[in-house]
């Protein structure tokens, strides 16, 4: 086929010629000599197959039946023409609606999706499985924009800044989210163990205080300090009492018989009070094993009994940088005061005071009670004591000078403490100090430890300056007064 306008050859399903670029006619033009060729050729073939007679007749007849079957031909070529074009234009049309279907689809699900708080969660949650934290960061973000109530997109957010070590602004934001959700048992489990490592105990204690998740704060009791318990209501009594201070942890509960405040250097709650007789004003204070304290507790008891034994202690509890003496006051011959040196209740199998004596360097804490002929036994009276001396020798230093200038007289052999002519040694014990004319002397007894390994003191007493090393001699009175001499 070839183009109408210039002549070049084209291929039947083509519209527009490569040459000139025109659109081809619908209509074919016919070409005047294969036209007429074609009709020859059809009429000699029409005049051999017809008889002679009809010959001129089928011969018109025939040409007119070529006519229309050519005709026919090029209106069937058309309406295929027509028929391939009106497809192809149905296919363009379908093609862009298409596209514009999906273009607007697309489009709704964008707009769908930027503005799902579901979606948007999801997303945020998937990225911070993955570990794309920035990306999630900025979801939860767009989460907390579609919904600002959202708590789950809050605490994504505090896991994000977890694990991107912002502690900081963990502890922040976890504050900020109980606020809002106090019973968030996931909340308290990020905090909790970062005010542990920390060691900010006390910020710990106030917020187990206000914590109303059972789970939480059983875990965490040990750091909690909640006010002690008193076993007995306030109120007047006609016989004495034994007062039961109940703790919720595994701390020390301290108290005070005389409404004065309470702290670690008060009375030591180990045993039950025996509230005796008269007015006592009775405050505790629970500390816990992390050093935060309770709130003090105060309850008022009077007794109206006829028993009035009360040992009186000349030191009271406290930080000693100068030692002094401590003695018990007993009001009657027939009293005896039993006391232990370990924090544990005396018992009538305790110690018995006779004489005052030393104050132990260190911490202290004594026990004591009073009984009278007839077997009343008083309350228990605590006193604790931390003796810190300042010195410029250690207890072990001031041993070993003492053992140098005994080996120098001649009363030890060596350092090890060996005597002439025994197997027995001598050991010297130094855990005491007094003071004595303004200077403060380590108070070093002399032991012998037999070959059974039992220990006797040999009653030589020796006293040590903490200052300047010198040594003394000392002695006890027979009032319990101890007195220095020459070495």
């Amino acid at each position: 086929m070839k183009c109408p306008h210039c002549g070049s050859d084209m291929h039947p399903d083509q519209v527009f010629c490569e040459v000139c670029g025109k659109e081809r006619l619908l209509v074919p033009v016919f070409e005047p000599e294969i036209e007429d060729s074609v009709a020859e050729s059809m009429s000699t073939i029409v005049q051999e197959l017809s008889p002679d007679d009809d010959q001129g007749e089928n011969t018109e007849k025939k040409s007119d039946m070529d006519g229309t079957e050519e005709r026919s031909a090029t209106e069937d070529y058309i309406k295929q023409e027509h028929h391939g074009l009106k497809q192809a234009n149905f296919l363009i049309t379908a093609v862009v609606l298409l596209i514009i279907l999906i273009s607007a689809f697309s489009i709704a699900f964008y707009v769908y999706t930027e503005n799902s708080y579901d979606y948007q969660y999801q997303k945020a949650e998937n990225a911070y499985q993955s570990g794309e934290l920035e990306e999630a960061l900025e979801l939860a973000d767009r989460c907390l924009e579609l919904d600002n109530n959202s708590l789950d997109a809050r605490m994504l957010k505090i896991r994000i800044y977890q694990q991107q070590g912002l502690t900081d602004t963990v502890i922040e934001k976890v504050l900020a989210f109980l606020e809002r959700k106090p019973d968030s048992k996931e909340a308290y489990e990020i905090l909790i163990p970062i005010y542990i490592e920390r060691e900010q105990y006390q910020k710990l204690n106030e917020l187990l205080l206000d914590c109303p998740v059972p789970e939480i704060t059983e875990k965490y009791a040990d750091y909690v300090a909640l006010p002690p318990e008193f076993g007995t209501d306030e109120g007047k009594f006609d016989t004495s009492i034994s007062l039961k201070l109940i703790a919720g942890g595994t701390g020390n509960i301290y108290y005070t018989l005389d409404g004065s405040k309470p702290g670690k250097y008060s009375d030591r709650y180990t045993a039950p009070i025996k509230l005796i007789s008269g007015k006592y004003e009775v405050s505790a204070v629970y500390v816990n094993n992390y050093g935060i304290s309770s709130q003090i507790i105060t309850k008022t008891y009077v007794i109206d009994s006829d028993i009035e034994l009360i040992p009186e202690i000349s030191a009271g509890s406290g930080i000693y940088e100068i030692p002094v003496m401590i003695s018990v006051s007993v009001p009657d011959p027939e009293y005896t005061v039993y006391y232990t040196t370990d924090g544990s209740v005396p018992t009538l199998d305790s110690n018995i005071y006779s004489t005052p004596f030393t104050m132990p360097l260190g911490h202290s804490e004594y026990r004591f009670l009073m009984v009278d002929a007839d077997g009343n036994e008083s309350e228990v009276v605590s006193r604790s004591y931390d003796c810190n001396p300042v010195a410029n020798f250690t207890t072990d230093q001031a041993c070993v000078i003492l053992k140098q200038n005994l080996i120098a007289r001649g009363e030890i052999l060596d350092i090890n403490g060996t005597m002439a002519g025994t197997e027995d040694k001598k050991e010297y014990v130094c855990d005491s100090a007094i003071e004595s004319d303004g200077a403060v002397y380590y108070i070093i007894y002399e032991y012998i430890r037999g070959t059974s390994g039992t220990m006797i003191r040999s009653g030589n007493i020796y006293a040590f300056s903490v200052t300047d090393g010198q040594l003394r001699k000392a002695s006890v009175s027979e009032m319990g007064d101890l007195y220095l001499s020459e070495f």
